[in-house]
């Protein structure tokens, strides 16, 4: 992976690291391009009916070459303790968190989750190959570290260092009657992206 260019350090929002070596610094949703970008990736999603307790993070480098994606699944962050760390003894029932970056410049080259799948990285707390840490959850903005693997179908991996993020959340509350259903299509959608095994 080159280096991209930094976005502006100053942003209060970022993801940033070392990959192989490279600094990556990701401070932007791209939201003029893409709206949901604001609204519904970068968002709490609660549902106590099924037990739906997800936090999803996304930030993108400004010259939209670089994705970075967070996947909290199930980990009812805003009662845990802090600092919180995934992995973790004693999980509760498919509580993980998945990490998912996107060379945007090979999107399109092949089917996302083929096995030609070269542009898609991820790592998962399930098998260890990452470590995320938040330490801060403070007005639904999530702060921490992260370090390990991320690793593509065609099996090539990205050593990660020195990962931080702090990002901005929305609350949605899919219990509310004002829910649309726009928010449950985004939700089916993330379920389909993330892979069943890594």
């Amino acid at each position: 992976m080159s280096e991209c260019t930094p976005d502006d350090k100053a942003s209060p929002y970022f993801v940033s690291g070392d990959f192989d070596g490279v600094p990556i610094h990701l401070a932007t949703t791209h939201g003029n391009l893409y709206p949901s970008h604001d609204t519904t990736f970068n968002a709490q999603y609660y549902d106590t009916s099924i037990g739906l307790d997800n936090v999803y993070l996304i930030r993108r480098n400004n010259e939209n070459s670089i994705q970075i994606a967070f996947y909290f699944i199930n980990t009812r962050m805003p009662a845990k303790a802090l600092p919180y760390v995934l992995p973790h003894t004693n999980l509760d029932y498919c509580e993980n968190v998945q990490i998912e970056l996107l060379d945007l410049k090979k999107v399109g080259t092949a089917p996302q989750g083929s096995l030609q799948d070269n542009f898609s990285y991820w790592g998962y707390s399930g098998n260890n190959s990452i470590q995320v840490t938040v330490t801060d959850f403070t007005d639904n903005t999530v702060t921490g570290t992260f370090e390990g693997y991320l690793k593509s179908n065609t099996g090539t991996t990205i050593r990660v260092k020195n990962g931080r993020f702090r990002i901005k959340t929305v609350v949605v509350n899919r219990n509310s009657t004002t829910t649309s259903t726009a928010y449950q299509q985004l939700y089916n959608t993330f379920q389909k992206l993330q892979p069943a095994i890594l």
